[in-house]
């Protein structure tokens, strides 16, 4: 999916949100910290979903 490539971004708040987003140059999803505003789709509570979205799609083709 188009999520999946986007970059990843913390937003601008100050929270520290443990979340997963799918890296493409290293086609693995990693985990970072989430401000907890804005952001974008690329933007998973847990590596699973992070990966049963993204890599699921990308091994499959």
């Amino acid at each position: 999916p188009a999520l999946c490539l986007e970059d990843m971004v913390k937003g601008p708040c100050r929270a520290r949100h443990i979340r997963w987003f799918y890296n493409v140059t290293a086609e693995m999803c990693e985990s970072f910290f989430y401000g907890g505003c804005r952001g974008n789709e690329n933007r998973f509570r847990t590596k699973e979903d992070c990966e049963d979205i993204c890599m699921t799609n990308f091994i499959m083709k």
